[in-house]
């Protein structure tokens, strides 16, 4: 469904070749959608081995003073700071 509502939104009128669907289809569209999204976010989830993680977990924070992480060996406010 999620493909043919992309056709029907992207292509243009003469490329689309007519489905008894369509008109089912552009009517439901905002209902259709954000169940269909969560089907997929639902599904890609349960394909995951591992839950997800905060992006920064591991990653300590660069104070001012410290040594930039980048290697140049200035101090981060000197160097990436800005």
């Amino acid at each position: 469904m999620l493909a043919r509502l992309r056709e029907l939104a992207t292509l243009p009128p003469q490329d689309i070749e007519p489905l008894d669907i369509d008109e089912d289809l552009r009517e439901h569209a905002f209902d259709l959608i954000p169940e269909h999204v969560e089907i997929l976010h639902h599904a890609r989830l349960a394909k995951a081995k591992h839950p997800p993680r905060p992006a920064n977990q591991n990653n300590r924070k660069v104070g001012r003073n410290d040594l930039c992480p980048c290697g140049s060996g200035k101090k981060f406010k000197k160097c990436c700071l800005n």
